[in-house]
């Protein structure tokens, strides 16, 4: 439940910031341009996309065996995501939507295959965000970041203890279920990132927004574990 949460999670945070990206520019005509392309690529590119893949990835193991159908998939996801940012998006969001597409088409070793970059590229990513950090801007941000934090844990902790309690689940399972959810992880951080290179943020907002990221993924194993315990004891007992 958490996962497939978290994952429709990232998908609307990513939604709305393409709108935000598409909006950047005061200009009538890039404002418009922006719109068709940004409509074009995630309601034609890859829906078309989604229908056409899983046969694509069929063709393309018998045409090219199962190595070679790998590595064209991996440069189809970079394309995808120059695309995206080609229409005005963040990368990010044309790489996500292709890796949706990929699971889709059942390829366990596409995971073994992307780890290397995934272990490569991670680390250079978060350091280059360090890099980019303001060390005043995120002393002068502490209290904002401290506020936006609290809004941030307990919005979400609400809102899917609340959403998990209408599907009818007990509530200490919904409990659990907003704790896992409260982490604002590599996905927040990136929009974050890329937020404050376009000139959206400001270097205070871009400061505080990582001091969420950090915070809530530091806070909440050891409250999440506890919750875990109490529900097992819970069951056991009942057994």
């Amino acid at each position: 439940v958490v996962l497939a949460a978290a994952v429709i999670d990232d998908i609307l945070g990513l939604l709305i910031f393409a709108l935000v990206l598409a909006f950047t520019d005061s200009s009538a005509a890039s404002v418009t341009g922006r719109i068709a392309g940004t409509g074009g690529f995630l309601f034609i590119l890859l829906p078309v996309l989604w229908l056409v893949l899983p046969r694509a990835n069929d063709f393309l193991a018998r045409a090219a065996g199962e190595e070679s159908k790998n590595l064209i998939m991996i440069a189809f996801a970079l394309l995808l995501a120059y695309l995206a940012h080609a229409v005005g998006l963040a990368a990010i969001i044309g790489a996500f939507a292709f890796g949706m597409m990929l699971n889709r088409s059942n390829i366990p070793q596409m995971h073994a295959l992307v780890k290397p970059f995934y272990l490569l590229f991670a680390p250079v990513f978060f350091l280059s965000v360090g890099l980019s950090m303001d060390a005043a801007a995120m002393g002068s941000a502490i209290v904002f970041g401290l506020v936006l934090t609290a809004a941030a844990v307990v919005s979400k902790l609400a809102a899917a203890f609340a959403g998990a309690m209408l599907t009818g689940m007990p509530w200490r399972e919904s409990l659990l279920v907003g704790i896992a959810m409260v982490p604002r992880g590599e996905v927040g951080l990136i929009i974050a990132a890329i937020g404050s290179k376009a000139g959206i943020i400001s270097p205070e907002v871009f400061a505080g927004t990582a001091f969420v990221c950090v915070i809530t993924v530091l806070v909440v194993p050891a409250p999440l574990k506890k919750m875990v315990r109490i529900i097992r004891r819970r069951e056991e007992g009942l057994q």
